[in-house]
Formats: structure tokens, C-alpha cells, sequence
């Protein structure tokens, strides 16, 4: 993972301009936010500072600063009546800290905080009740055999903080450990690919001229649109052949180009599309950063997902069509060469010549890359949007309801009844 760190002294630095901030302010009424309701003044008191992660354990290069901030939220300026309300982080942060780059905070004390996780190296630095932070800084030196503790989610390459739920580490610090967890299982694959450094120069007016990415060019935020030159000059390096000679399609806020879905600027990365046939690749692009890594994390289905375990033992049937091979937006599967049913691309039951078979990952493939599968006499659609262009209003009823995650319940339940025909 290319990541940018800093040494140890600057961090000391850091931490001691926030000791002498806690010094002169660690008790402030700030505003805690409430659901349909007006913000709610509380009493913000805080009572110890600890460090903990790399800098902690004394590592001479840091990729930022973690503290766990043991804290009140009060309704009484005395500090004695708590309350279930508490402010937003960076309202904290700002206050208090004065929101330093590279530094992170976690609520609680160092066996239960925020991340969900127990720290077990932690040095305490301010205290409200013993002034002496400077020396206990002092005391936290570069250990030259201090080692970067190994983690699970080392798999992923991405840091956990590039895509988590804002304001909810805990909840954010889980997904990532059962991602991290089926990353290791091979039930989820992850590859990065790095931007270029020239990638920042593009001139998106000039470079995006494809409709689909200009609709969302004209839709995206400032991240966005200093996202999508890097992620569409990077996605030939990521593309199937396939994928490559196909268009580009807008899907609400994010691109497709076959079966592959690109997600820019998400604050939680999602599997779901590789669990219900609408994608067979995942490729996510946090907000740029300085401390990166800045790139295209790419996740696809390993071999132990249960599509591609269903997959394997699947062997279906589609015409060949010269013309477009499959490249079509639609795809038609039946569970024998011969005979065929007859479809919209021919009049006339086809021969076992003008059909191939597909199995395993190419038929998860090529079904996510399709609009709509015919499979049984039924067509199968991937989303409302595809199904309006393929059937008409007055069909549209009878038609609705059946989309991808509905197709997977068939193939299981075709392939247990289904006897192949004699050779």
C-alpha cells in the first residue's frame, strides 16, 4: 500500500500544540445535533488524553496520530448530569484540537472507545487533574526495534479511513473486519491500481467527452470531478476485453462499462452488487488525499463466493451472434444447445451450430454485463430503468418484479429439477 508517513517528532509536535490547547480550554458548551429537532447545548469536559497506535509503540515513521479522548457530555456546566447527546467529532476537534491534519480521535478509554477496538499500547499524555503532560510526552521516544503491528485488514489495500461511515467508527470498524475476514476467505479478490501522476494535469473538458460521463461530470461534487479523469484514464488497466468494447453507462451516481461498476467518492464501499449479479468487479475510488494511497481499489468474487460455487456446476447455452458475440446488452440462456427457444433475435428454433456453451465466471460475467437475460421463456431485468426500455407500458405489469435476484432463486431452483437431455 503506497502510503505517506511522516517521523516521529513531527507528531510529538502536534500532540503537544494540543496539550497546550487542552491547557487553556478542555471545557466548552457546544451544540450535539438532534434528529427533526434543534441542536441541544451541551457540556463538553475532557478528561484524558492517551496515545496509542504507531506513535505510541515509538515507530520512527507514523502514518498519523491516534488518541483515544476520554470525555463527559453534560447538561450542566458543572459537569455532573450527563447526557445521551454528544457533538459531531470535527465540532470537537475543532475546539479543542483545532483540527489537525493527520490526527485522529477515538471517545471512550483505550479497552472501549469508539473504533471497537482494544488498545493495547497506550501512553497517557494529558490528564485534567496532573499538568504534567510535558514530561510524559518526553517519555515517548523512537524505539528503534518497534515493528508496525500486523493487522487482518492489511488485505485490503485501502486505509480504513478512506471509505467508513462518517461519525460511526464502530459500526464502519466491523464491515471492515468481516471484508478484511472474506478477503481472506477468497470470498471476495482486491487489487489496487495507483493513479499516475500526470493524471491530476487532465483537463476534464477536453478529456470526458462521453456522454454518460459528462451526465455525471455535470451532476458530482468538486471530489468527483477531480476524480473521474484519473479513474477513466486508469480503467483500461482494469478492464476485461469485454468491458473495453462496450460503452459507458450512468447509473444513478456512479459509471458502468460493462460488468464493471465504478463508485467515486463513496463514504462506504458496498459488496452487494457482486452478491446479486449486478456487477462482476467493484471498482472504488476514495477522495483523493496527501496521505493516500490515491487509486482504483478493485474488488471482484473469489473463488469461494457462493456465485461462483453455484457458477461452476452451471452449464447453459447462448446463441452466437457474429455480429456482437457477448457484447449485447441482452443475453439469452436456455439449459440446452437443442432445441432453442425461440427469441427476438430469430424467427426459427436455432441448431446446436449457432449456439456455445458458458459456465463458471464467464456466465457471471456475462450476465452482469447484460441490461436484461431471457432465461426460460422469462426475461430477467437488471434495474426499473432497463426493464421501461425493453418492455412497454402496457406489458410493463406483468413483467415487473423480475430482476437479477430473482434469477438466481431460478437457476437454483431449474437446477435441482433439471435432467440434462442424451447426448
Amino acid at each position: 500500500m503506497q502510503e505517506h508517513r511522516l517521523p516521529h517528532v513531527h507528531f510529538a509536535k502536534t500532540l503537544a500544540r494540543i496539550c497546550e490547547r487542552l491547557d487553556a480550554c478542555h471545557r466548552a458548551v457546544l451544540d450535539a445535533p438532534r434528529y427533526n429537532q434543534a441542536p441541544l447545548p451541551v457540556t463538553v469536559c475532557i478528561d484524558e488524553v492517551w496515545a496509542v497506535g504507531s506513535f505510541a509503540q515509538g515507530l520512527a515513521q507514523c502514518g498519523d496520530l491516534d488518541l483515544v479522548v476520554t470525555l463527559r457530555c453534560t447538561k450542566d456546566t458543572a459537569g455532573l448530569v450527563t447526557t445521551g447527546y454528544s457533538p459531531k467529532k470535527s465540532t470537537i476537534s475543532r475546539k479543542f484540537f483545532g483540527a489537525p491534519a493527520d490526527m485522529r480521535f477515538y471517545t471512550g478509554t483505550c479497552d472501549e472507545n469508539s473504533s471497537g477496538v482494544a488498545f493495547d499500547v497506550r501512553r497517557k499524555v494529558w490528564d485534567a487533574k496532573d499538568p504534567r503532560w510535558r514530561e510524559r510526552l518526553d517519555a515517548i521516544t523512537v524505539d528503534p526495534l518497534a515493528k508496525r503491528f500486523a493487522r487482518p485488514s492489511d488485505i485490503i489495500p485501502l486505509r480504513f479511513e478512506q471509505y467508513r461511515y462518517q461519525d460511526e467508527e464502530s459500526l464502519g470498524n466491523k464491515w471492515f473486519e468481516d471484508f478484511a475476514r472474506a478477503c481472506a476467505n477468497d470470498v471476495y479478490r482486491c487489487s489496487f491500481v495507483a493513479f499516475e501522476a500526470h493524471a491530476r494535469e487532465i483537463d476534464p473538458e477536453h478529456a470526458l467527452t462521453h456522454d454518460a460521463i459528462r451526465e455525471v461530470l455535470d451532476r458530482g461534487n468538486k471530489r468527483v470531478r477531480a476524480l473521474l479523469p484519473q479513474v477513466v484514464q486508469s480503467s483500461d488497466k482494469i478492464l476485461s476485453g469485454t468491458d473495453k468494447r462496450l460503452d459507458w453507462q450512468d447509473f444513478d451516481w456512479d459509471l458502468r462499462r460493462g460488468a464493471t461498476l465504478f463508485q467515486m467518492d463513496e463514504l462506504f464501499v458496498t459488496t452487494r452488487p457482486l452478491d446479486t449479479l449486478g456487477a462482476a468487479r467493484v471498482a472504488f475510488s476514495p477522495a483523493p488525499s496527501r496521505r493516500g494511497p490515491n487509486g482504483i481499489m478493485l474488488i471482484a468474487r473469489g473463488e469461494n463466493h457462493p456465485l461462483v460455487q453455484l457458477a461452476q456446476n452451471l452449464t447453459l447455452y447462448h446463441p452466437i451472434r457474429h455480429e456482437h458475440g457477448l457484447e449485447a446488452r441482452r443475453l439469452d440462456l436456455d439449459w440446452e444447445s437443442v432445441p432453442w427457444n425461440v427469441s427476438s433475435y430469430c424467427s426459427r428454433p436455432r441448431d446446436a451450430s449457432e449456439t456455445a456453451s458458458i459456465t463458471g465466471r464467464a456466465l457471471l460475467d456475462a450476465v452482469s454485463a447484460s441490461d436484461m437475460v431471457r432465461f426460460d421463456g422469462k426475461r430477467y431485468f437488471r434495474h426499473k430503468k432497463a426493464e421501461g426500455f425493453y418492455v412497454d407500458a402496457r406489458r410493463r405489469a406483468k413483467a415487473s418484479g423480475r430482476y437479477f435476484d430473482r434469477l438466481l432463486l431460478d437457476w437454483n431452483h431449474k437446477a435441482d429439477a433439471h435432467t440434462p437431455l442424451p447426448a
